[in-house]
């Protein structure tokens, strides 16, 4: 670790930015390896990934790789070096405009680890619910990169530069790391320095952890409930979090217990205040702080059931969804970057080693329009029309995906619940995998023509409640052969307000495919995984109305590998 790795680095906004292109000693010595052995990948982005943006290039694409290892060649212990550090940053006569006080009051965030790189964030405000009142100038932000919190050495630093375009965001993809190991980063623009974040990168895709723990999260209502589970999550120093939608909501200005201080969004600038908002609240900021997460999206970092298919259909609705996907992106620590046409291609795939592969959907840009008028009810007949869900080109690259090599496990982060939950018909949620059965169905096929002896479990997010169960071979029977395990992620902070889903609990949880199911908590999942069992921990906060509130586990489950029906310790079986 004490080699020299001062400066490396790309921007995600700008290349040109990064004045100075010198190739440091490492990536010399490798340049004539790496032309002859390449590394596998350790992870996959969704379709059209792995262009690359020269500085100054115009692809769309943020500069740099977009998701494709670039370290040595695994060893036969399973290590893997780090990758080329691919461009030098130069410190020296930053721009630091105009800011009189700090501006990092929106934290900083780490995301989209691989086993050599990771994807560190910020952004410059001056009052996080106001992005008019920060300054127009662009500025320079230095970036270092340490293995001790304290910055006793610096490993790498650089300096981007950021501006008005894109909300004074910085994305800055630091790469020529070891794998499996922890940094800490931070930000300075002139006199100020940022909060310090750790971040981790991934194990070698041929290396065999043996535990990794993971954190589950979605659904984080402002108006509803604060964000004790945050606090909860950045406290166990998690190795990597995962979140499944809904990190703001869209609608509502006056909540029963905190406001969102204006109307619904529907522009850019309305968006990145709802998203400052977000990011302003304390116990969020830590959580982003203490592990690398990757993100989603659901419907409400949009409108409420959105299709993406509907929505380009018109030119309103098309600038509306423009907006909110370029808000979202300069708030999350992504690889990828908004495409000309505003789309963000948001799913992606990465390996844990040989322990599991984990990979995340989009569920709404690719989408056909929800059937029986996306009303709660019974089902009607052209639930059974075979419309798209993931579209077919995010089925293409899912069959590439899962067909790569055999992990121990599959985590699938879907952004809404795949267990069916019909009963036979009487009761529809047609914005679920429910309305979507075609293609629910090639969702489960593709594992078992492609990856047939992997354990897969999907994580799901959206309807505000938690729970477990299986998804079957055949969804329209339910009490047939097993084929998915399911855990629905409770809720951050939000609450039903569909009264017919706490009605509802008791009659699901009888169903002959689900475990347990419930609809009163608040909190977020934690997986611990190992090569035999993942153990799940569902954490409870005990009053979301309280910021202080203590937050407790109140439910675990035990998934063996090869097992389908779980064992839940608290029910014996």
């Amino acid at each position: 670790m004490g080699r020299d790795r001062r400066r490396a680095g790309q921007s995600l906004w700008d290349g040109s930015a990064l004045a100075a292109s010198v190739v440091d000693r490492r990536r010399l010595l490798k340049l004539g390896a790496a032309a002859l052995v390449g590394c596998a990948g350790g992870s996959s982005h969704g379709p059209g990934s792995g262009e690359k943006l020269d500085a100054g290039g115009d692809s769309g694409k943020p500069d740099g790789d977009t998701g494709t290892d670039t370290g040595s060649p695994p060893n036969t212990d399973g290590t893997c070096g780090p990758g080329a550090s691919t461009v030098a940053g130069d410190t020296t006569g930053p721009r630091t405009g105009s800011f009189a006080s700090t501006p990092f009051l929106l934290g900083v965030a780490s995301g989209d680890p691989l086993h050599d790189r990771v994807v560190i964030w910020t952004r410059l405000v001056v009052e996080p619910t106001d992005v008019a009142s920060t300054p127009v100038d662009e500025v320079d932000v230095i970036w270092e990169v340490s293995t001790t919190e304290d910055f006793a050495e610096v490993l790498f630093t650089g300096m981007v530069a950021t501006g008005p375009d894109v909300g004074h965001s910085v994305h800055v993809d630091v790469d020529g790391l070891d794998s499996d190991a922890v940094y800490w980063y931070r930000f300075v623009l002139g006199e100020f320095t940022s909060p310090i974040g750790r971040t981790r990168t991934l194990p070698c895709v041929d290396a065999q952890p043996e535990l990794w723990r993971m954190g589950f999260a979605t659904c984080q209502n402002w108006l509803t409930g604060f964000y004790a589970a945050h606090r909860s999550m950045a406290e166990q120093k998690l190795d990597l979090i995962v979140f499944l939608g809904d990190y703001i909501y869209e609608g509502g200005n006056a909540g029963p217990v905190r406001d969102h201080g204006s109307s619904e969004p529907t522009t850019l600038e309305g968006y990145r205040n709802r998203h400052g908002l977000y990011r302003s609240d304390p116990d969020l900021q830590a959580c982003h702080a203490s592990a690398p997460w990757v993100v989603i999206q659901d419907d409400h970092e949009v409108d409420n059931n959105y299709t993406g298919v509907l929505w380009r259909s018109a030119e309103d609705t098309r600038a509306r969804l423009a907006a909110a996907y370029q808000a979202w992106w300069e708030h999350m620590p992504v690889r990828v970057r908004p495409q000309p046409d505003g789309s963000v291609e948001t799913q992606r795939s990465l390996h844990i080693g040989t322990l599991a592969q984990v990979v995340v959907l989009d569920g709404r840009q690719y989408r056909d329009d929800q059937p029986c008028g996306d009303v709660i009810g019974p089902r009607c007949d052209e639930a059974d029309d075979d419309r798209a869900f993931l579209g077919a080109e995010q089925e293409a690259w899912l069959d590439e995906v899962i067909a790569e090599n055999g992990p121990k496990w599959t985590i699938v982060g879907s952004p809404v619940v795949m267990l069916p939950m019909d009963f036979g018909g009487a009761f529809l949620n047609p914005d679920q995998w429910d309305g979507y059965p075609a293609a629910r169905q090639r969702f489960i096929d593709a594992f078992d023509t492609h990856s047939p002896d992997t354990h897969v479990v999907v994580f799901s997010g959206d309807i505000h409640c938690s729970g477990w169960g299986w998804v079957p071979a055949d969804p329209f029977v339910p009490d047939g052969a097993a084929r998915l395990s399911e855990v629905i992620v409770t809720p951050i902070s939000s609450i039903i307000s569909d009264d017919r889903f706490v009605s509802l609990a008791g009659v699901l949880a009888a169903q002959p495919h689900i475990g347990w199911f419930d609809a009163t908590h608040n909190g977020w999942v934690e997986a611990e995984l190992s090569e035999e069992e993942i153990q799940v921990r569902y954490w409870s906060v005990v009053d979301i109305t309280s910021p202080s509130s203590p937050v407790e586990v109140f439910r675990e489950l035990l998934l063996t590998r090869g097992t389908v029906p779980a064992y839940d310790p608290l029910e014996g079986g």
